[in-house]
């Protein structure tokens, strides 16, 4: 609609459009999240679908579209009830690409036996009669471990204990008491039953160090997951064209999180995002921040990034929404959208997208504000009118 008029209209049109197919696509995955109660796992384009609607001739022809899911995310592949776990584990999702994945997805060992030293601490009867809580530390060199959040959970198998045999199974979770150590996993299990041969070889290993005892990881993939692949899902929208690829901007990004978590505390108020953006873009960077996130990417055609070449996008709206994106693929407290991969209410998952739509909302009525205001167009006339009354009478 703006394309001849000169004045960089159409670059904030082109942002509208786009910025309406990313609001879309996060309440589509907020419905997804609200009705099933999962998470979906595998929000990338090629899961999304775009249908254009028959418009009239008053407005232009791509100005009308709507935005769905079209895949189920993934599917629950084991039930715990068989160590007394009264609940499913999602697995990892199949076939997604990893550009788009949480980075517990792509550092985590999902369902892998791992060794370690199993320390048992102690063990207190449950409020059930006739079931245990143990507490205990698994020191180990495992994977995945650093991205532990306290809704994960870790199935620790103990063999063999003092000619015992057999094995003993039960669930844990990280201890809440104890800080979190890279090298040591302090555990508290869900109320288990103990057979009578195993607590008495128990009691004889508490305190020492039981080599190479297994654990496994069940990271807990849920809503967190999907805010951060919506985030990569902006990124890939905005400023992704004919010369910058989704791994290119990848990579910046990774730069660009590397920089934040040198700081003691990653904090952005609102209505300060130009002045946080401009500061982590600005100085010497291995990629070159400030060109790769800079506004004129939204063009897809390298034509239309020329030096010099109008944009109208206003900085602050670009910068508020640069900051969002950042926002929901890191995890740092008090700035992110989430502060680990397990930062939500599981009585209602899909509260923690709520806000997210909300703000990406406001800002499309930021944009529709500054491409169509009547204020505006009042103003350009205004200008227009005193540079022919400037002129004087001919």
């Amino acid at each position: 609609m703006f394309d001849a008029d000169g004045t960089g209209m159409d670059a904030l049109e082109i942002f509208k459009l786009k910025w309406s197919l990313f609001a879309q696509s996060c309440r589509a995955v907020f419905e997804y999240q609200r009705r099933c109660g999962v998470a979906h796992l595998r929000v990338e384009p090629r899961h999304l679908m775009v249908k254009l609607d028959e418009v009239g001739p008053e407005l232009p022809a791509m100005w009308q579209f709507r935005t769905r899911l079209i895949s189920l995310g993934s599917a629950v592949v084991e039930n715990l009830a068989s160590i007394g776990e009264n609940a499913e584990i999602l697995a990892l999702p199949l076939n997604s690409n990893p550009v788009y994945d949480a980075e517990i997805i792509c550092n985590s060992s999902f369902g892998v036996i791992q060794r370690g030293g199993f320390i048992l601490k102690s063990i207190d009867p449950a409020p059930q009669e006739g079931k245990f809580i143990i507490r205990a530390e698994m020191h180990h060199d495992g994977i995945g471990l650093p991205w532990l959040s306290p809704k994960d959970r870790v199935k620790v198998i103990l063999r063999n204990l003092y000619g015992v045999p057999g094995e003993l199974a039960f669930m844990t979770q990280r201890d809440p008491e104890q800080e979190f150590s890279q090298g040591i996993l302090f555990l508290q299990s869900q109320p288990v039953e103990i057979p009578a041969a195993k607590a008495s070889a128990l009691e004889r290993v508490q305190g020492k160090k039981v080599h190479n005892q297994g654990f496994v990881l069940y990271p807990m993939f849920h809503v967190p997951c999907d805010v951060y692949s919506l985030g990569m899902l902006m990124f890939r929208t905005l400023v992704v064209n004919d010369k910058q690829v989704i791994g290119d901007v990848s990579l910046a990004l990774e730069e660009a999180k590397l920089e934040l978590s040198r700081l003691t505390t990653v904090q952005c108020e609102p209505g300060m995002e130009s002045e946080f953006w401009k500061g982590l873009i600005d100085g010497k960077h291995r990629y070159n921040l400030s060109e790769i996130f800079n506004r004129k990417q939204v063009f897809y055609s390298g034509d239309d990034r020329e030096a010099g070449r109008p944009n109208a996008i206003p900085t602050a709206i670009w910068s508020e929404a640069m900051v969002l994106g950042l926002q929901m693929i890191t995890l740092f407290e008090g700035f992110s959208i989430c502060s680990n991969h397990g930062d939500f209410d599981p009585r209602y998952p899909a509260g923690k997208m709520e806000p997210l739509v909300q703000r990406v909302e406001a800002i499309l009525q930021k944009i529709d504000t500054a491409l169509l205001s009547t204020s505006r167009r009042n103003a350009e006339i205004r200008a227009a009118l005193e540079v022919v009354l400037s002129e004087g009478p001919r």
